[in-house]
């Protein structure tokens, strides 16, 4: 049973709610919303992964979480049947659920149709696009967050707010910051007051047909703005200008490229190691000066969409400039996390090509330029690898770097593709570097220890010097590798 069973009813005046998938980012913070905002409830739910920080926070806030399986659950479901069953978007046909749902009549509700329900008396910012919007939607939550507001927030990552790091916030005022996922088309559930698009690319080709499928839906998301908002997208493609002007909205367009048409542009860029400071400039006015405080020529684009966001919501400038000057940035965005001998060491979330592409780009010039660049790399998805090939090769083989260390394709649930593997990357790499290249680029094996990749960061750490970088990429576990190999650094 899915949307069609529960249409016309209030899914937020039941009492008990079961989430499968819990310890997802996104899932989480609707569970704790769930929890916070219509209490008494009963909240519950499994995940495949229990050990993750998510699950941790839940349980800390009184939100019990089993493992993924049908022995482990239906006891505990079997003794309070909850009223509606919370899915991710992309549930598996064959998963456990869907017979227990049928067997015990419970309703299914997709995750993006329970977000808009949370938000639909709100004025809602939605944050769309293939890259940069949990960074996009961490600037905007700051920036509110600063102004005195008190907005309901949900992203897709964690965030300092209210000196605390999370990826929701119970804001009980009249704003609604969501970032808006379109891997499976959940974004298309809401209505908001103000759309943001920050990019259209090739991703999650597992979910639409081809690149003009992807864009008719991210028009589709778009066209659904309330009529007394606007939609904000950024227009450095020509692409998208082409693709703005369909639209029957009051537009907003953005960007740092000055030969392009634009409502809004940085003029006077200046990128510097760990942040940049250009002029923001509106319908050819200019505001003032903007520190933005994360590197990158992207992470100027994502503060002029949340710019622009901010004045909409009478926010004054001022405000918006002090705020930016002290935004954090978001975890496992090209976050510092410590040292490996003495290397600093980077965990970055980016997994597509174009993501890749702009943290090699602000590596290269920590540290002014000095020292070695050393990578540890999984590829996300087996579906990714296959349609981005190409684009993989021609990142890695344009980057900036000394060594490259590439381990096994983090699943995400998808079927082993042998056409696709890590190792096979590697060779076809390999077999395209230049031989006056002095890159170094390595297979190494996944393991359940990370046996082997400890084994290789244990060899750097004696001979590592200062201006060195130790970069872990990728959005399955080297977050994880990370943590431990900066622990065990830590015991030497």
């Amino acid at each position: 049973m899915m949307k069609k069973d529960v249409k016309g009813k209030n899914i937020l005046r039941m009492k008990t709610y079961f989430f499968v998938g819990i310890g997802g980012i996104s899932m989480s913070g609707l569970a704790q919303a769930i929890f916070s905002l219509y209490s008494p409830v009963r909240v519950f739910g499994c995940d495949r992964d229990i050990t993750q920080q998510t699950v941790k926070n839940l349980s800390n806030v009184g939100i019990d979480v089993y493992f993924d399986d049908y022995l482990s659950c239906q006891k505990k479901l079997l003794l309070c049947l909850p009223d509606y069953i919370i899915v991710v978007d992309n549930l598996e046909s064959l998963h456990w659920i869907h017979s227990f749902s049928l067997a015990h009549s419970i309703p299914l509700i997709k995750r993006g149709m329970l977000l808009a329900s949370l938000v639909r008396d709100k004025k809602c910012i939605a944050v769309s696009g293939s890259h940069g919007k949990t960074t996009t939607t961490a600037m905007i939550a700051h920036i509110f967050l600063m102004a005195g507001y008190d907005p309901l927030i949900f992203i897709g990552g964690y965030m300092e707010i209210k000196k605390k790091r999370d990826n929701f916030f119970c804001g009980r005022g009249e704003w609604a910051i969501v970032e808006a996922d379109d891997a499976f088309k959940g974004f298309l559930e809401l209505s908001p007051m103000v759309s943001i698009i920050t990019t259209i690319g090739y991703e999650h080709l597992e979910t639409y047909r081809d690149f003009s499928d992807i864009q008719n839906h991210f028009f589709q998301f778009a066209d659904n703005t309330k009529e007394c908002g606007e939609v904000i997208f950024c227009n450095d493609d020509p692409l998208m200008e082409s693709w703005g002007k369909k639209l029957e909205k009051k537009v907003i367009r953005y960007g740092t490229r000055l030969d392009l048409l634009g409502e809004i542009k940085a003029k006077n860029i200046q990128s510097l190691e760990k942040k940049s400071v250009f002029s923001f400039c509106k319908n050819g006015d200019e505001y003032g000066s903007v520190i933005c405080n994360i590197p990158g020529i992207h992470n100027v684009k994502n503060a002029l969409a949340a710019i622009e966001v901010a004045l909409f919501a009478k926010i004054p400038f001022s405000t918006i400039v002090t705020a930016l000057e002290t935004f954090l940035s978001v975890e496992r965005r090209f976050e510092y996390r410590g040292k490996i001998g003495f290397a600093d060491c980077y965990d970055d979330y980016g997994h597509h090509p174009t993501e890749i592409e702009c943290t090699l780009s602000v590596m290269k010039n920590l540290n002014g330029g000095r020292g070695r660049r050393f990578i540890f790399f999984q590829p996300h998805k087996y579906s990714r690898m296959k349609h981005l090939w190409n684009e993989f090769i021609r990142i890695f083989n344009e980057g900036v770097f000394d060594h490259l260390y590439i381990t096994d394709v983090y699943s995400a649930g998808e079927k082993i593709d042998s056409l696709y593997t890590s190792k096979r990357f590697v060779e076809q790499l390999l077999s395209q570097v230049s031989n006056n290249s002095k890159k170094e680029i390595h297979y190494l094996p996944m393991e359940d220890n990370f046996t082997s990749l400890l084994a290789a960061i244990c060899k750097l750490q004696s001979t590592v010097k200062n201006d060195d970088i130790i970069l872990f990429l990728g959005a399955g576990i080297m977050n994880q590798l990370c943590s431990r190999a900066i622990d065990a650094n830590k015991l030497r």
